[in-house]
């Protein structure tokens, strides 16, 4: 079933959502490849974030590196999203990025994709394995900027490849990340039945 829209206004809108509180989420790396991308294709990003007082001077410096760069316009930051408010901040966007590196596992990628967001990913974030690489989203270089532009721009030069990857990541959570199949392969490694 079709859960959303893509592309308003032709323009693709990304999302990024990584704690304030850890560089390394790669917040100066997401807003370089912003800045290369939109040499190519009106695209505008959205940073999404854990804040503390503590952040305050990293925020800081990102905030400045935004309007260094020239892109205040396309950048909008914000912190603290109540989680059950980010189901409309999911569905408001086209794309997900997280170029964080030595991930254990995010979850978040699984959720944009529950929501039909094809998902961009480092090759050290341990959820790379829920993705198929183009089909339902990328998975770059840590890092890597020329890997990561790349990955934005092979979504961003055709709404309807990124549209039919948001369709395969929507699909792929409703019929292999379920309930049912957690409790189904928990019961094989343990050797028992659960329900």
């Amino acid at each position: 079933a079709r859960l959303r829209h893509y592309t308003a206004a032709g323009v693709v809108r990304i999302l990024f959502v990584g704690k304030f509180t850890m560089p390394r989420k790669k917040h100066f790396l997401m807003l370089d490849a912003c800045k290369e991308v939109l040499r190519v294709t009106p695209v505008t990003l959205t940073m999404v974030g854990f804040s503390t007082p503590e952040s305050q001077e990293y925020e800081q410096s990102i905030t400045e590196y935004i309007h260094h760069l020239g892109i205040s316009d396309k950048v909008r930051i914000i912190t603290n999203v109540d989680p059950k408010d980010m189901a409309s901040v999911y569905l408001n966007h086209d794309l997900f990025v997280l170029p964080s590196v030595d991930e254990p596992f995010s979850i978040s990628p699984l959720e944009a994709m529950s929501y039909g967001l094809p998902v961009i990913v480092t090759d050290t974030n341990g959820a790379r394995g829920c993705i198929d690489n183009t089909r339902d989203g990328r998975i770059v270089t840590s890092g890597d900027i020329n890997s990561l532009v790349e990955a934005i721009l092979f979504f961003c030069r055709n709404g309807t490849d990124l549209e039919a990857a948001g369709q395969h990541a929507l699909e792929k959570i409703a019929t292999r990340f379920t309930g049912k199949t957690f409790l189904h392969h928990l019961e094989k490694a343990l050797g028992v039945t659960l329900h």
